[in-house]
């Protein structure tokens, strides 16, 4: 399964712990998430996805009262907004919901990203 995840687009590296059934993937820099071919890897090997957790730097956007977390191209509707407010680039840990687009995400973490 390394294999295959290791050669969809953008992917840089690939670390698995089958002890916590965790992957991690590190994708290059200005590569969009895409975890329809990431699904698809995994189903070749008859392994299940239950969630994923990313981790990315951007803004948060409000149009009118939606909010979203921009990564690059990658757009992620929030599900509630960090408690601490911050102005700028973001460095962000979340819960990322696939279901549908735009995705879904849970900041778990945030912190602001010095320039």
């Amino acid at each position: 399964m390394q294999t295959a995840i290791r050669h969809l687009d953008g992917v840089s590296d690939v670390q698995i712990n089958q002890r916590a059934k965790v992957i991690f993937i590190t994708y290059e820099p200005d590569t969009s998430f895409d975890p329809y071919s990431i699904r698809d890897a995994c189903a070749e090997e008859d392994i299940g996805v239950e969630m994923f957790q990313v981790v990315a730097k951007g803004q948060i956007l409000t149009e009118g009262s939606e909010h979203y977390f921009i990564a690059g191209e990658d757009r992620f509707q929030l599900i509630a907004l960090p408690e601490e407010q911050v102005e700028g680039t973001l460095e962000v840990v979340g819960t990322v919901d696939d279901r549908e687009k735009p995705y879904k995400m849970k900041i778990v973490q945030s912190k602001p990203v010095e320039l």
